[in-house]
C-alpha cells in the first residue's frame, strides 16, 4: 500500500506542485506558531517572576511603613525626636 509520500499527482503536476508548496508552507507557519508560543510561555513567566517580587517589596514596604510609624508614636513626648520630621 502507497505511503502518502508515494502519492503523485502524475495528471496533473502544477495540482502536486500547489500541494507541496501549500505543505511547505503550512510547516513554516507551525514553526513559526511554535517560535512565537515559547515567547509568550517566557514572557508570562518573567510576569509571574516580577508579580512576586512585586508582592515581596510591597510586604516589605509595609513593615518599614510601620516600623516608622511606630517610632514617630512613640518619639511624641520627645519633641527633639521629632525635629527630624518637619
Amino acid at each position: 500500500m502507497p505511503g502518502a509520500s508515494d502519492f503523485s499527482f502524475r495528471g496533473n503536476p502544477k495540482v502536486g506542485e500547489g500541494v507541496r508548496r501549500g505543505l511547505k508552507q503550512h510547516k513554516l507557519k507551525e514553526e513559526m506558531l511554535a517560535t512565537q508560543k515559547e515567547k509568550v510561555e517566557t514572557l508570562l513567566n518573567e510576569w509571574k517572576e516580577v508579580e512576586a517580587s512585586s508582592k515581596y517589596l510591597r510586604r516589605e514596604l509595609e513593615e518599614v511603613r510601620q516600623k516608622i510609624h511606630g517610632e514617630e508614636i512613640l518619639s511624641l513626648g520627645d519633641p527633639v525626636k521629632l525635629s527630624h520630621l518637619q
